[in-house]
């Protein structure tokens, strides 16, 4: 079991020059946590990728209910008290402290591709 951030759940669904690593982590390690802020993140991204001609918005949306399909049920809502605090301590946002707290939590790793967040928390977060 791990907790991947929004944009690791991107490089798994679209193409590009992380899909194959992320790919490999899914093969790995398929017990991927996040807390329900993804869904959220998720929607701004594919919402983005659509206005920059990168995605149809046909394309958009079956990616939308792939990742539904493929995440809904491995949501956990980490304690709001502990993301305020993190995000206090370590200065990153309480979106980024979600993640974080909830692989602490976990007692899992963090995979993540932002490196802020890997900087704040190099005992627990790693990029692909």
């Amino acid at each position: 079991m791990i907790v991947v951030d929004v944009n690791v759940v991107v490089h798994l669904l679209t193409e590009g020059p992380r899909r194959a690593q992320a790919v490999r982590l899914w093969e790995t390690d398929p017990d991927w946590r996040l807390p329900p802020l993804w869904r959220h993140e998720l929607l701004n991204v594919l919402a983005t990728l659509v206005r920059e001609d990168y995605l149809a918005e046909a394309d958009a949306i079956a990616l939308w209910e792939r990742a539904i399909g493929l995440f809904a049920d491995r949501e956990a809502v980490p304690d709001m008290l502990a993301v305020l605090r993190m995000a206090v301590r370590l200065g990153i946002s309480a979106y980024d402290a979600q993640y974080a707290v909830l692989a602490e939590t976990l007692g899992t790793r963090l995979v993540t591709e932002d490196r802020r967040l890997r900087a704040a928390l190099p005992e627990r977060a790693m990029s692909l």
